[in-house]
C-alpha cells in the first residue's frame, strides 16, 4: 500500500527556502616589480618569439615581472587595502637599479633572466612581508626555497625535448639592460591572465 504524501511536511518545506552559503568574493594576487618600458617590450617580444617557435605560452599570461610575494588568496577588501598600502610603500621605496646579465633555469621547468642586487631585493621582500602582515592581517608561511630574484620567460609548459634548444635560443638573444625598481605592483588573476586590479571590472 502506497503512503499518502505528507501535505503538512511539503508545505513546511516550501515555507523554508534553502539558505545559500555566501562566500565573499576573493581572487589570487601576487606582489611584483613589473619590468618598465622600453625593456618591457623587449622581454614581451622575446616571450612571443618563444611561443611562436616552441609553443610555450605560460608566461604570456602576465607582464614581464619579478615576483616578491607569490600568489595569495585575497578578499575584495584586502585587495583594496593592498592597493592603498602599496601607494604608501612605493613613496618610501629606495630605487635600486637592476641589471639583467644572464639566463638561468630551475631544472627543466623554468628559464629566466637573472638579476643583480640580491641584498636590496631581499630587504624589499622582507618589508613587503611585514606590510602584508600588518595591513592585510595575513601571515606568509616561510618558504623552503631560497629567494632567487628572476624574470621568467618560459615556465611550466616547456616540452622536455625542447628544453635545451629553447635555453640556447634565449641565451643567444644576449639580453643585457639596466632598469630602475621604482615601484611594486599587485597583480590579480582575472580568470585567464594576471592584471592590475584597476583593469578588472568586477573589482571596482
Amino acid at each position: 500500500m502506497k503512503k499518502k504524501p505528507d501535505k503538512k511536511r511539503n508545505e513546511k518545506n516550501k515555507q523554508k527556502p534553502k539558505q545559500e552559503r555566501l562566500i565573499p568574493p576573493s581572487r589570487l594576487g601576487f606582489f611584483a616589480w613589473i619590468v618598465p618600458p622600453p625593456f618591457l617590450n623587449v622581454v614581451e617580444n622575446l616571450k612571443k618569439a618563444i611561443f611562436k617557435k616552441f609553443n610555450v605560452k605560460q608566461t604570456l599570461k602576465a607582464p614581464a615581472h619579478l615576483t616578491f610575494i607569490p600568489p595569495l588568496l585575497l578578499s575584495l577588501h584586502q585587495i583594496k587595502k593592498a592597493i592603498a598600502a602599496l601607494e604608501e610603500f612605493n613613496q618610501s621605496l629606495t630605487t635600486p637599479n637592476l641589471e639583467i646579465l644572464d639566463v638561468g633555469h630551475f631544472k627543466d621547468k623554468t628559464i629566466f633572466l637573472k638579476t643583480t642586487n640580491l641584498a636590496e631585493l631581499n630587504e624589499i621582500r622582507q618589508a613587503l612581508n611585514d606590510l602584508i602582515a600588518k595591513r592585510l592581517n595575513l601571515t606568509i608561511k616561510p618558504s623552503h626555497h631560497k629567494f632567487i630574484p628572476h624574470i621568467s620567460v618560459a615556465n611550466r609548459d616547456i616540452p622536455p625535448a625542447s628544453f635545451q634548444s629553447l635555453y640556447i635560443f634565449i641565451r643567444n638573444k644576449n639580453l643585457n639592460f639596466h632598469a630602475p625598481l621604482s615601484k611594486i605592483d599587485l597583480l590579480i588573476w582575472s580568470g585567464n591572465k594576471w592584471s592590475s586590479p584597476r583593469q578588472i571590472a568586477d573589482l571596482e
